[in-house]
């Protein structure tokens, strides 16, 4: 599974094997698969991102640095978008009349070095945002993240590769919102001008943290991953600032049960999923001697073992959020709780998901802010310590 979404009522999975979107109703049905690798008229080479707009499907061709495919989700027929073919961007969002495009440190030959460019669809006008520095295009400073860019409501949260600033982007502009701070284990500024295969290779060597590699933009939270030893994640609130950061999100009253890959819907709902394999694999070697607060739970769940195959389509959980608190303590694990109403497959249960609060504590620094035009600000910032050792810079609103 490269990517997994829930929009009114219908399960979209991109699968990395068939290159495809798959759809499922949300009682697990199959309906549909949309998309095909090739390189005829309305095929793309390598599935990318997808986004769900309406009676539309929106697929990117990772192997194109600007192809753009829309397939009508009732006829499954799709075309490729009349889009400046001298553009190179490695994600997009579409949000009402715009289409919102980040660069990643790519440069594009009719606009110059900015991260993010803003079409407008009816107008064909294109505004740019965000300027990086023209040796890191020069020096392939960059390296490919699973989310630059997500979208809640009217407010656009945006990340790119070797610069860990998070961006926000609304009607009133764009603007620098929060800075990451990793201290000792922060990419030397002579390692960031390097290409990004040799940023990678000494950052491993090294220990450095490499930076943000996804954004989750929610209702008064966001949810961060950065790449350690292992993935992390963050978990921050917007209005507190404060945030608790963790390895995994897991199942707490079903053994701890861990699903590789979530995301959230626009309505509230946490979508997670499985591939059966994997599934299968998790639950023989660690889930199936676990405690589960409700023992018909672990039956069900069981149930669902024995009728699963390694070819079987994903295990999907879909849960609605009720509650998301701070870190607290769930026996001798820290954790921070959300509480969720699910229905996994066809069975409907009340469960807590948790996340296990990392032990490693790491110093945080503020990362550097690309462009000189937002260096001039740096006096300006404010600073906040927040709980668990991490640091954010909070930006004053200054639209760029």
């Amino acid at each position: 599974m490269k990517q997994i979404s829930y929009v009114d009522g219908k399960i979209y999975i991109a699968d990395e094997l068939s290159q495809s979107v798959y759809i499922f109703n949300d009682s697990g049905s199959f309906l549909k698969k949309i998309g095909v690798k090739g390189q005829g008229p309305g095929e793309y080479v390598r599935l990318g991102k997808f986004q769900v707009v309406g009676n539309y499907l929106y697929i990117k061709d990772d192997a194109s640095p600007w192809k753009l495919y829309v397939y009508d989700l009732k006829s499954s027929v799709g075309r490729l978008m009349d889009i400046d073919e001298n553009l190179s961007y490695d994600d997009f969002y579409l949000q009402g009349d715009n289409l919102y495009l980040v660069a990643n440190n790519n440069s594009s030959y009719s606009y110059g070095c900015y991260n993010l460019l803003k079409l407008g669809m009816a107008t064909n006008e294109m505004d740019c945002y965000l300027p990086f520095s023209e040796n890191l295009a020069k020096q392939h400073s960059h390296w490919g993240l699973f989310s630059n860019i997500s979208q809640y409501k009217d407010s656009l949260l945006i990340i790119c590769s070797n610069n860990d600033t998070i961006y926000q982007s609304t009607k009133d502009g764009t603007s620098a919102k929060y800075a990451v701070h990793f201290s000792k284990r922060e990419l030397p500024e002579d390692l960031r001008q390097k290409d990004g295969t040799t940023i990678m290779m000494t950052a491993m060597e090294k220990r450095y943290i490499k930076g943000l590699s996804s954004i989750l933009n929610l209702d008064g939270y966001f949810i961060a991953q950065y790449g350690d030893y292992i993935m992390r994640s963050i978990l921050y609130d917007k209005r507190t600032d404060e945030h608790t950061v963790a390895n995994v999100l897991k199942l707490g009253k079903w053994g701890d049960l861990y699903m590789w890959e979530y995301s959230f819907s626009d309505d509230g709902k946490l979508i997670v999923a499985d591939s059966g394999g994997a599934f299968l694999s998790s639950w023989k070697e660690r889930y199936s001697n676990r405690t589960f607060i409700r023992s018909e739970d672990k039956k069900d769940l069981q149930k669902i073992y024995e009728q699963t195959s390694e070819e079987d389509n994903p295990i999907i959980g879909i849960f609605t959020l009720k509650n998301i608190g701070n870190a607290e303590t769930f026996g001798d694990i820290p954790v921070s709780t959300v509480a969720v109403f699910v229905r996994f497959i066809r069975l409907f249960l009340t469960v807590v998901l948790h996340v296990p609060v990392d032990q490693f504590r790491h110093p945080l620094r503020p990362l550097r802010v690309v462009g000189d035009q937002l260096l001039e600000h740096v006096r300006m910032l404010q600073f906040r310590q927040c709980p668990s050792g991490f640091l954010f810079l909070l930006f004053p609103k200054q639209v760029i």
